[in-house]
């Protein structure tokens, strides 16, 4: 699903598809898969990326025990240039989603009700990752409203 033109995304990215995401305009693939998960060659996915012309970013997220770090890669991943468009993925689309909220809201300025929605129809079903984006963005309380906390807390609740 393109949302933007800096980012797109969806659920696992078989390898064959790589040839075809730089045919249709990404400079980048940036992987979140953990390389333990079941099938997954972050080096042979890395190398067919690579090889298609694109940059390869891999940030390992794991949806059991989020780490914020990977957050702050990711938004520093997707923000230089030479990897827009982005194309992020993981297994199913959800932490791929959760990131993408983060970005959302502190990069773009969207407001934590829109961005959790669309995060929603991303594949953000996970109440952990939910709950890791609120307290990922708590810090920047400047950028949203407390009536936009109480929101978005009553979204990651659901």
């Amino acid at each position: 699903m393109k949302l933007d033109h800096t980012v797109s995304s969806i659920g696992a990215l078989s390898l064959d598809v790589a040839q075809n995401l730089k045919r249709v305009g990404f400079a980048s693939v940036v992987n979140l898969r953990l390389s333990s998960e079941l099938g997954v060659d972050i080096a042979d996915q890395a190398a067919i990326v690579i090889e298609a012309g694109m940059n390869f970013v891999h940030i390992p997220f794991s949806a059991q025990s989020p780490d914020p770090r990977a957050a702050d890669r990711f938004l520093e991943a997707v923000a230089k240039p030479v990897n827009q468009p982005a194309f992020i993925h993981c297994r199913s689309g959800n932490r791929a989603a959760a990131l993408w909220c983060i970005r959302r809201v502190l990069v773009d300025g969207c407001d934590c009700d829109t961005a959790m929605e669309e995060a929603a129809q991303l594949g953000l079903v996970s109440s952990t990752l939910r709950s890791f984006v609120l307290a990922y963005l708590e810090p920047h309380n400047g950028v949203r409203s407390d009536e936009c906390n109480r929101r978005c807390r009553s979204l990651a609740s659901r």
